[in-house]
């Protein structure tokens, strides 16, 4: 036994579902870079997991995400740009894109593994969970998948932010949309 609770198990064969899928289809996701006895693995973690069971997971996990992201901005990032920028006309761009992009940040952060964690725990079968054998290995694996996640979050602010100030026009003050 390595050591993996089964619910860590679980979610890393419904990891294991969506990745075989992705290979399967030959096609790839930059970043997410296997060895041949990971392949080999996931595919094993993968076989319990049904199509059906699999599709649920997905519809749950964007479902608790989207509220997680939701409860987010709604909880932390509104009052915080209430807090910070009382007069929304005055407000940089910089400091607003860096309070917007700290968000971002957290709630992919924190909001991914729950949702992850919630769906699991709501979705997977106990047939499921009984099928799947740990394996020394697992724990490795596991690491290296939620190390992923976490670049997926730390990309995705800087990304985010990148693209922004990209974007921005080179003028100093912004133009007037109404008349005076």
């Amino acid at each position: 036994m390595s050591g993996m609770t089964g619910g860590a198990l679980a979610r890393l064969a419904f990891w294991a579902k969506g990745m075989t899928a992705i290979r399967d289809g030959h096609m790839e996701w930059p970043g997410f870079s296997y060895t041949e006895v990971e392949w080999a693995r996931m595919t094993t973690l993968a076989k319990p997991v049904g199509g059906g069971t699999y599709q649920l997971f997905t519809l749950v996990n964007a479902a608790i995400f989207i509220a997680i992201a939701a409860l987010g901005m709604f909880c932390v990032f509104l009052p915080l740009a209430a807090l910070l920028f009382p007069v929304p006309a005055e407000t940089s761009a910089l400091k607003f894109s860096l309070l917007l992009a700290a968000c971002a940040f957290l709630i992919i952060g924190i909001g991914l593994p729950i949702s992850l964690r919630l769906s699991t725990t709501l979705v997977a079968p106990k047939a499921m969970r009984a099928a799947l054998v740990a394996v020394p290995g697992d724990q490795a694996l596991a690491a290296k998948v939620s190390w992923q996640i976490n670049r997926i979050r730390s990309c995705s602010a800087a990304c985010w932010y990148r693209a922004f100030f990209c974007s921005l026009p080179t003028i100093s003050k912004p133009a007037r949309l109404l008349p005076r």
